[in-house]
């Protein structure tokens, strides 16, 4: 019958709940079914379950009501509860039931005295602790009541310490209760008890404060403690929990192990039944833990699954220690993943773990660490699956646990260190500048609160010094990969040890270093350090290939001692063996070692294994320096082999690399161009075309990347023949037009970058500055070398075209990163023809923009090699004097009327001088490549010889050139029979007026771009 009526009445209550209908408290059967429920009950004054309910009831209906004889009935009925369970009651009746500070503390029950400090505002703690501090002083050390009084002021410290923003307040109370401790004689029967209590409050102030010496002293007391009481399961498991902590911070794994038995006796000691059986199997467990995660022993790694579980069933999921119990389970989850690798448990870890986290109030002290170790679960999941979604709920879990950790809390350095290596993985992903910036000041934050002796300082070195090698790689910020470096010098001669991880890091930075700013003694340190790294860790695979990497860079760069590369080949082959994706890494030192020997053995090994590596790489961007690699081998087996099927290969494996849209647009330009390199150096023109053009597309994707003036010049210097090369094959093809839009893509890009600090981006980023910002996000993310998963990158290349539609929607964007169009270039001739001079190893030429259209001039006696010489004896010249720079220069022009301006000029038909009352005509030069050297020198004037040229045609004039025909229009041409003078000049030659009375052509004079 009770049961029935208990049933009914919770669900009136609950539908009160939910809908607040009053009739569910007010009609007139509700307090007949409570005095019914009441009669049904066996013991009344005693059966809490029926005294809430009913207790309930009659407090909504004073409530409604608002009778005073309502509130006296659930006063009554309620306090009981109470005194079981404070939160099973209304909280305005807490506030009643409640003790006051003035009332006799030690007569209070346990329940009572929880609740009451627990509920004790912040403001009144400073005086409750005074108050308990003077009772102590005054009750004599052997008085009955003294002992707890002492625990009572020990339990207030830790109440006080819970709450306090600074700790540092409390030293005063905290010396009070270590004299208060002291003055309990050994005999006394508490004494064992009291040293327990405050030893466990020193471990907390130990977590609080990071004070090593009060770890020490609670591991003393603890131990003193339980050997004066070795049965108290309490004292056993706080002083196995000092022990771990103890082990944790300084490393000595005696401590580990002592703290591992003294686990297990406290669960010895307790009866099975025993409510707090749950909390000495959770310690047993956490100790247990850790043992099988130092060791690796399996029967502890299993035995502390099974105390967790046991932990978790033994305890409902409303007892308020659940949620602790739920954490460290799927805390013991994770690692028996991390052992097993069945990903069934981690998945139960997160499970758990998110329970832990919904059942702890956002304002609980606890809540942070539970957050770490969810987060640590979800984190582990997007490394073994790659599901993002997971890695970007894990960073805002441990953003939530940082968060809510006091700054000063000694547990804050963890948590920032967690979120700082979270978003690591998510650069990685994404590859946006903002969140490794992120990365690096959370990283930096956190090695400044680790202490010196923290056992895992050097992993947490290890994960900042590979954030800060990843910003200079995004950003070429050569002052950040110093850093890098001198933080490992640094931790490296203050660590008692060399970890394998940190010698491994510093090797990268080196590398990246000497990739930067070449120096022998970059590579040689990297090896020795790699060396040492491989022998601490063992031949594990990341530093075999770092040390393998770096002699092969050393061996292809630095020395040619054959030992050298040798043991470049041997090492990689063992990391290649370890892990067949290291194949890649193997290739490059053979084809080194077929360049210096030509044994054709080499380049064969070099294809096969780049062609074992590209079929372990699956389909996506990706593959795209797999092929390139590939394609590096089959070039030099063909020049082993001379076999034409080999020759094809390398050129359709360049292209497929290029053509890749998804892949970093780095690897792709050189793909490209390499493709075109190896055609023409067969005459196979249309292939050497499509190559060039497909790089030359790229740059301004690829330099448009960049703000940073450093970065911009090392492209402009690596791709600087690259237009030329392409333009001389679109002519070789026949198509002088692909040649003239080809020229001026790629020379208007880098010559623009060259010139100016303002780019395409620059004026972008003043119009719409968020299209700038996601254009720029999304070409970092394409280019942080395809470590993204393949539908993330395929996504990336999407979203990035999309954004370069929508900026060329925007008004005079519309040609945003597109090649010049041919009829754009022809409008730009203004009222004479534009002449491009095309200077490339292959073969030079004019292409002169005529109202005709384009007219391809052929310039044989104009070689590149000429061209290189001149600007290097007129370079040498200006460091000499005024005098020698001019001779030079007469010289130089010289040539060049007869190589270039003579036959462009005889080719356009301007032949002679034009009739007194007719105007000169006008045309406008537009060198490339080297070229432009001699767009900087000032202007100057070659008077005529005394007879003809040496082609025997008119006399000779040159002047400073235009620029392309795609900045012609800001030109303002000159009235006078010379242009303008130059804005500045490093050339100190004086200006010389016109002297040949019968010029041929009026050439128009502009500034110098910077030298």
């Amino acid at each position: 019958m009770r049961s029935e009526l208990l049933t009914a009445l919770l669900a009136r209550l609950d539908r009160f709940a939910a809908a607040a209908d009053p009739r569910d408290v007010l009609d007139a059967d509700a307090p007949r079914r409570a005095a019914e429920l009441m009669a049904a009950s066996d013991d009344p004054e005693h059966d809490l379950e029926v005294r809430r309910a009913v207790g309930w009831v009659h407090w909504h209906r004073y409530g409604l009501l608002g009778d005073e004889s309502e509130l006296r009935l659930a006063e009554t009925l309620l306090r009981p509860v109470y005194e079981a369970d404070p939160l099973d009651v209304p909280e305005a009746l807490r506030s009643a039931f409640a003790p006051e500070p003035d009332d006799d503390w030690v007569a209070l029950s346990d329940t009572e005295l929880g609740h009451f400090l627990g509920n004790l505002e912040p403001e009144r703690i400073a005086q409750a602790l005074s108050d308990l501090r003077d009772a102590v002083s005054r009750t004599p050390p052997h008085d009955p009541g003294y002992a707890k009084e002492v625990v009572l002021l020990v339990t207030l410290l830790s109440t006080a310490l819970d709450h306090v923003e600074d700790p540092c307040p409390l030293r005063d109370s905290v010396e009070a209760a270590r004299r208060a401790v002291d003055a309990l004689p050994p005999g006394h029967a508490g004494w064992a008890a009291v040293q327990s209590q405050l030893g466990n409050f020193l471990r907390d102030w130990y977590l609080r404060t990071g004070e090593l010496s009060a770890l020490h002293e609670a591991l003393d007391r603890s131990r003193r403690s339980t050997a004066a009481n070795p049965r108290s399961s309490m004292a056993l498991s706080n002083f196995s929990i000092a022990l771990l902590d103890a082990f944790r911070r300084i490393g000595d794994i005696t401590y580990l192990e002592e703290a591992v038995a003294t686990g297990r006796r406290a669960v010895e000691a307790i009866p099975q039944d025993d409510p707090l059986m749950a909390v000495y199997l959770t310690n047993l467990g956490v100790a247990l833990h850790k043992w099988a995660d130092v060791t690796g022993d399996d029967a502890a790694e299993a035995e502390v699954l099974r105390t967790a579980r046991r932990a978790v069933a033994l305890t409902e999921e409303d007892h308020p220690a659940h949620p602790l119990y739920l954490s460290n389970l799927a805390s013991v989850l994770k690692t028996s993943y991390e052992r097993t690798e069945d990903k069934a448990l981690l998945a139960e870890a997160i499970e758990v773990g998110r329970r832990a986290v919904g059942a702890t109030p956002a304002d609980d002290p606890r809540r942070p660490h539970r957050l770490g170790v969810f987060g640590g679960a979800l984190q582990e999941w997007f490394e073994a699956t790659g599901e993002l979604p997971t890695l970007d709920e894990a960073v805002e879990v441990f953003r939530e646990a940082v968060d809510r950790t006091p700054e000063e809390h000694p547990r804050r350095v963890q948590h920032l260190h967690m979120l700082s290596y979270a978003l690591l993985l998510s650069y990685d992903r994404y590859g946006t500048r903002e969140i490794l910036h992120e990365t690096i000041a959370l990283g930096r934050r956190a090695l400044a609160g680790t202490p010196a002796d923290y056992p895992d300082l050097a992993q947490r070195i290890v994960h900042h010094v590979n954030g800060l090698s990843a910003w200079y790689e995004h950003t070429g910020d050569l002052e950040t990969l110093d850093e890098a470096i001198d933080v490992c010098h640094h931790a490296l001669e203050t660590l008692d040890h060399r970890p394998g991880g940190l010698l491994n890091a510093l090797v990268v930075a080196l590398r990246l270093k000497y990739e930067r700013a070449p120096d022998r003694s970059l590579l040689e340190e990297a090896v020795a350090v790699g060396r040492e790294a491989v022998t601490v860790a063992r031949d594990e695979l990341g530093p075999l290939t770092n040390l393998g990497c770096a002699l092969a860079v050393l061996a292809e760069r630095e020395d040619d001692d054959p030992a050298i590369l040798d043991e470049a080949i041997d090492v990689l082959r063992r990391a290649s063996d370890a892990d067949p994706f290291c194949l890649t890494n193997l290739a490059s030192p053979l084809l080194v070692r077929y360049e210096r020997t030509r044994d054709r053995a080499s380049a064969e090994e070099a294809v096969e294994v780049s062609r074992r590596a590209l079929a372990l790489t699956p389909e996506g961007p990706q593959r795209a320096p797999q092929l390139f690699t590939l394609g590096q081998a089959l070039e030099s087996l063909y020049e082993a082999s001379s076999d034409p099927r080999t020759h094809t290969q390398a050129i359709a494996t360049y292209l497929a690399a290029a053509v890749l849209p998804e892949a970093a647009v780095g690897v792709r330009a050189e793909a490209g161009r390499s493709a075109g390199w190896l055609a023409m150096s067969a005459g196979r023109a249309e292939a050497a075309l499509t190559g060039y053009a497909t790089a030359v597309e790229l740059l301004p994707l690829l330099v448009t990347r960049f703000l940073d003036r450093s970065d911009a010049e090392h492209w402009l210097k690596h791709y600087s023949g690259l237009a030329a090369s392409a333009a001389a094959y679109a002519l070789e093809a026949g198509d002088p037009e692909r040649a003239v839009t080809l020229l001026e893509q790629g020379r208007g890009v880098l010559l623009d970058r060259a010139m100016s600090t303002r780019s395409a981006l620059t004026d972008l980023r003043e119009r719409a500055p968020e299209l700038a910002d996601r254009f720029q996000r999304l070409g970092a993310a394409l280019e942080t070398g395809g470590q993204g998963p393949s539908e993330r990158r395929h996504e990336h290349a999407r979203d990035l075209e999309a954004v370069i539609e929508e900026i060329r929607a925007l008004p005079h964007f519309t040609s945003f990163l597109l090649p010049p169009t041919l009829t754009e270039l022809m409008a730009e001739r203004r009222d004479g023809p534009v002449v491009l001079i095309n200077v490339s190893r292959w073969r030079c030429d004019a292409l002169a923009l005529t109202p005709a259209g384009v007219r391809h001039i052929p310039l044989p006696d104009l070689g590149l090699q000429d061209v290189t010489a001149w600007v290097k004896a007129f370079v040498g010249a200006l460091d000499v004097s005024r005098s020698v720079a001019n001779d030079a220069l007469e010289t130089i022009l010289g040539r060049l009327w007869d190589t270039v301006a003579e036959p462009v000029l005889t080719a356009l038909g301007f032949t002679r001088s034009p009739d007194p009352d007719d105007t000169w005509p006008r045309l406008w030069w537009a060198p490339v490549g080297p070229l432009q050297t001699f767009r900087c020198t000032p202007r100057a004037t070659m008077t005529p010889t005394a007879g003809p040229s040496s082609t025997g045609s008119s006399p000779r004039t040159l002047r400073r050139s235009a620029p392309s025909p795609t900045s012609a229009a800001a030109a303002t041409p000159a009235s006078a029979p010379y242009g303008p003078a130059a804005s500045s000049s490093r050339c100190p030659i004086p200006r010389t007026p016109l002297t040949c009375p019968a010029p041929v052509t009026r050439l128009v004079c502009f500034p110098a771009p910077p030298s």
